[in-house]
């Protein structure tokens, strides 16, 4: 006699098989999931612009503003239309002889354009330099001049990002002495 039925096969124990692979979790998904969640965020802060800006001594020690500022581009992209303004607190004189003081907005919100200051397009590791004199302030003799507190300010464009971006960095002189002045003190350090 002949058993002409089919074969079955077995399909129960190949759904639990086939279901049992579905709710693992595998290590190496793991591992790839955990990298993306810090790899991303960690990546868009290693190529975001990081732009500086260093203060030269004054080359006129009578006068803190013959100082100048240079702007650099420590980045990982190039930067577009970067300008440099000058936003000012307080420039107050020593109470010794006649001073016009100025007085800006708290928190550096006034800002005072300068000729000569012009938009700069800065690749990786460029720089340039803008001179404090440009401001053209009368009464800035460290004779009279008491205390100065003002911030180069910088507005920046970065083109593959598309996002336009102000970074302040304040700066303030200070009466050292009966004389003297100190130079140019950078977050309160001197």
């Amino acid at each position: 006699m002949s058993n002409r039925a089919p074969k079955l096969t077995k399909p129960k124990k190949q759904r639990q098989k086939v279901e049992q692979k579905k709710t693992r979790t595998s290590l190496i998904g793991l591992m790839l999931g955990l990298a993306t969640v810090i790899g991303v965020p960690s990546a868009v802060v290693f190529w975001f612009p990081r732009v500086t800006v260093a203060i030269s001594d004054p080359v006129d020690s009578s006068d803190p503003f013959s100082s100048s500022v240079t702007i650099t581009n420590n980045g990982f992209l190039p930067l577009d239309s970067v300008s440099t303004s000058l936003a000012v607190v307080t420039i107050a004189g020593n109470g010794k002889a006649p001073f016009r003081a100025i007085h800006g907005v708290k928190g550096y919100g006034s800002r005072v354009l300068i000729n000569g200051w012009n938009p700069h397009d800065l690749g990786v590791d460029d720089r340039f330099t803008v001179a404090l004199n440009d401001f053209n302030y009368p009464d800035r003799r460290s004779d009279i001049l008491g205390y100065a507190d003002i911030a180069v300010v910088v507005k920046y464009r970065v083109p593959i990002l598309r996002i336009q971006r102000e970074k302040v960095f304040p700066i303030e002189t200070r009466q050292q002495s009966k004389q003297r002045l100190v130079a140019w003190c950078k977050n309160g350090e001197c």
